[in-house]
C-alpha cells in the first residue's frame, strides 16, 4: 500500500512529476506567467526565463501551456528538449509539430518554406496566435539558436508570425553573449530564484491540503521540520520536494507521526554518508588505475631491455631503491607516518568524547501556552530584549510581527543566535531549580515557576558529550559557593527538592543566554570576576 494513505493522504504530495494541480503561486511566479502572456498576446516575438536548476522552470512551462489551451484563439506547441544531432532534424521536428508531417523527403529550404506559409495561414487568414515553448532551453545547440533567429524574421508589418518562449537555465545567458543576432531579438528577459522561507512554508502546507481527506486534521510537519527543509533545500522547490517526500517515508519507518527538525538532519546525514562512500569508491578505482598504469607501465618497460647489459644496467638503478637491509631479530618496523600522526591516546579518547554530539542548529521549538508580548518572550528565552535579538526572531518566524501580541498555541521556531563560551564564566556559581531536554518543557516550568516569588530565568547550554539542555535558575549569578549555598537552602520546600548548584558548565560548554543581560545583582556578580581576574 502506498504511503500517502498512512498519512491520511489521498495521493502523494510530494512529486517531482510537474503537476499543475501542485504549482504554487507565489508572487514572483505569477508575475512571471502575466508578463509572459502579455508578451505572447502582443507578439513581440522572443521571450527568454532563467534560473537555477531547481527553480522551478518546468513546472512554471506547463502552467503557462495549461493555461493557454483554455483559449481557442492560441495554437501552442512544447518543445521538451531541444538537443538534436542536426539542424535539419530541428525543422523537421518543428515541420512536424506545426505543419502536421516530419516532411523526412524535404530539403531544408523547403521545410521553412512550408514553416512560414503555415505560420502565415494561422495568423494571418485565421488571426490564431502560435506560440512555441522550448524547456531546457540551455541545451540549443549553434545551429538550433540560428534556426530560432529564422524564424523569428518571420513577420508581417506589425507582429511576428511565431511566438517564442525558451526556459533555460542561468547559463544560457552566457550562451547569449556569443550570438549577438539572437540575443538583440529578446522582447522580454525574466528570471526566478528560490523561495524565501515564507514561501517555502506555504508551498509545502499547500500541498498537503491539496492531498490531505480531511485538511488540518493531521499535522505533519512541524515548524522546526519546516525551517530545517529550508536551511537544507536552501529554498529551491526542487529539493524542498524530494526532502519531503524523504521525510514523510522516514516517519513511516521510524513509526512516527510527525516529521520533525530531526527527522530532516536524519535524512541529510545519510545524503552525506553516500556522497563520502561514493567519493571514496571513485577515489578507491582511480588508485586501482593508477597502479594498472604503473604496473603496465613497468611491465612494458622492462621487456624493452632484453640484452644482458641492458638488464644489469637496469637492476643496478633499480636495486638500491627497492631492497631494504634484513631486520635483526630484535628489530621492529617502524611506521613513520604513524609516529607523526597518531595523538596520545589520552588525548584521542577526550577528543572523541568532546566531538560526539554537533552543535545544534536551533535551540527548538515551541507551542505558545500563553499569550506574551514579542519583546517579553525574548527576555525569557535569550536573558535580553535587543534589536538584533527581535531581528533574528522576525527572519525565522516570518509569520510574526515586530509589535505583535503572540497569543497562545502560537509555534515558534528559535535560533542560537548568541553564542557564549562557558570558559567565559569560569568560577561563578548557578542555582538550578530544574533542568529539561527540550525548550518547551522549559518554558511550560518556567510559566510554572510564576507562582512562586522568586526570580527565575531560562538557561539554554550546549555540551558535546550531553547535547542541549535547558536550565531553570535563579536570576542571579553568584561569586562564592556559600552565597549560592543560602539561596539554595532558602527555597521552598517544592523548588529545594530538585535544586543544585552548578559550577561552571565545562570547559566545552556554551552558553545561547548571556547572564550579563539579566537583573543588577547578575551584572554585578560577573563585574566582580572581571575586576578579581585583572586585579591578580
Amino acid at each position: 500500500m502506498s504511503y500517502y494513505h498512512e498519512l491520511n493522504l489521498t495521493r502523494e504530495p510530494f512529486s517531482n512529476s510537474p503537476d499543475p494541480d501542485f504549482f504554487y503561486r507565489t508572487q514572483d511566479r505569477v508575475e512571471c506567467l502575466n508578463l509572459m502572456e502579455v508578451h505572447i498576446r502582443l507578439k513581440r516575438g522572443l521571450c527568454v526565463l532563467l534560473g537555477d536548476i531547481g527553480t522551478g522552470k518546468t513546472t512554471l512551462c506547463r502552467q503557462l501551456l495549461i493555461e493557454m489551451q483554455g483559449d481557442d484563439m492560441l495554437e501552442s506547441y512544447l518543445l521538451l528538449d531541444p538537443q538534436f544531432r542536426s539542424n535539419k532534424e530541428f525543422l523537421q521536428s518543428l515541420h512536424a509539430m506545426i505543419v502536421g508531417n516530419d516532411g523526412h523527403d524535404l530539403s531544408e529550404l523547403q521545410l521553412k518554406e512550408g514553416l512560414k506559409n503555415t505560420l502565415f495561414n494561422l495568423t494571418q487568414k485565421q488571426g490564431k496566435t502560435v506560440v512555441l515553448l522550448i524547456d531546457e532551453g540551455q541545451r540549443l545547440r549553434h545551429d538550433g539558436i540560428e534556426l530560432l533567429r529564422e524564424l523569428l524574421n518571420y513577420e508581417t508589418n506589425s507582429s511576428k508570425l511565431l511566438q517564442i518562449v525558451v526556459f533555460a537555465q542561468n547559463e544560457f545567458q552566457e550562451a547569449l553573449h556569443s550570438y549577438a543576432n539572437f540575443a538583440d531579438r529578446i522582447s522580454t528577459l525574466l528570471h526566478i530564484g528560490p523561495f524565501v522561507f515564507r514561501e517555502t512554508i506555504e508551498m509545502i502546507q499547500f500541498r498537503i491540503r491539496e492531498t490531505q481527506k480531511n485538511p488540518g486534521k493531521m499535522r505533519l510537519f512541524s515548524f522546526g521540520a519546516l525551517h530545517a527543509i529550508h536551511k537544507y533545500s536552501e529554498g529551491y522547490p526542487r529539493k524542498i520536494v524530494t526532502l519531503c517526500h524523504q521525510a514523510l517515508l522516514q516517519i513511516l519507518i521510524d513509526n512516527q507521526s510527525k516529521v520533525t527538525a530531526g527527522t530532516i538532519r536524519k535524512i541529510t546525514r545519510k545524503r552525506q554518508l553516500a556522497k563520502k562512500h561514493n567519493f571514496r569508491f571513485a577515489y578507491a578505482a582511480a588508485i586501482v588505475l593508477v597502479f594498472a598504469l604503473s604496473a603496465w607501465f613497468l611491465n612494458n618497460s622492462f621487456s624493452f631491455f632484453q640484452s644482458e647489459e641492458s638488464t644489469k644496467s637496469a637492476t643496478a638503478v633499480i636495486e638500491p631503491s627497492v631492497v631494504a637491509p634484513a631486520a635483526g631479530p630484535d628489530q621492529q618496523p617502524v611506521s613513520t607516518v604513524a609516529l607523526e600522526t597518531a595523538p596520545p591516546p589520552g588525548k584521542v579518547a577526550k577528543d572523541a568524547v568532546h566531538r560526539s554530539l554537533p552543535l545544534p542548529e536551533a535551540l527548538g521549538d515551541i507551542t505558545l501556552p500563553q499569550s506574551i508580548s514579542l519583546g517579553g518572550l525574548i527576555a525569557q528565552i535569550y536573558g535580553a530584549d535587543r534589536k538584533s535579538y527581535r531581528r533574528e526572531m522576525l527572519i525565522n518566524n516570518p509569520g510574526i510581527h515586530q509589535s505583535q501580541m503572540l497569543q497562545a498555541g502560537t509555534e515558534l521556531h528559535f535560533p542560537p543566535i548568541l553564542q557564549t563560551p562557558g570558559s567565559a564564566f569560569k568560577g561563578l556559581f548557578w542555582v538550578e531549580l530544574d533542568s529539561q531536554p527540550s525548550l518547551q518543557g522549559a518554558c511550560n516550568v518556567l510559566l510554572q515557576n510564576r507562582e512562586v516569588d522568586l526570580p527565575v530565568a531560562l538557561l539554554a547550554s550546549f555540551t558535546p558529550s550531553k547535547g542541549l539542555r535547558f536550565s531553570i535558575v535563579t536570576k542571579q549569578v553568584y561569586v562564592t559557593e556559600s552565597v549560592a549555598l543560602e539561596t539554595l537552602q532558602s527555597l521552598p520546600d517544592v523548588l529545594r527538592t530538585k535544586a543544585k548548584i552548578v559550577r561552571n558548565w565545562g570547559e566545552h560548554a556554551i552558553l545561547y543566554t548571556t547572564p550579563d543581560a539579566w537583573p543588577r545583582e547578575a551584572g554585578q556578580s560577573s563585574a566582580a570576576l572581571d575586576n578579581s581576574d585583572s586585579a591578580s
